[in-house]
């Protein structure tokens, strides 16, 4: 693959890094800022129940919604770059 395709690609590396510390913030990166956003959200409100509350509950849906959230992140990366991958094919000579 040429550099200049690579050089338009998001990366998956960071993307993933991003959505490590801050679920949903990947997927934003990755061109989806409002799903992105909302993941985010509900990831830092549920945060907050977890503290004040001290509940498991909270925490445990908080793991769920971690993971979701770096699942989404690998396959809107992928959506991505894919997209990208083909309309740069569709205008080469």
């Amino acid at each position: 693959m040429p550099a200049e395709v690579k050089a338009q690609q998001k990366s998956m590396v960071l993307a993933m890094i991003i959505s490590f510390f801050l679920p949903g913030l990947g997927i934003a990166y990755a061109g989806n800022v409002s799903r992105g956003v909302r993941i985010f959200l509900l990831y830092a409100f549920l945060f907050l129940l977890t503290v004040f509350l001290l509940n498991i509950i909270f925490f445990y849906i908080n793991v769920i919604i971690w993971i979701i959230g770096l699942v989404l992140t690998y396959l809107e990366v992928n959506d991505a770059n894919e997209i990208k991958r083909r309309m740069l094919d569709q205008y080469r000579i």
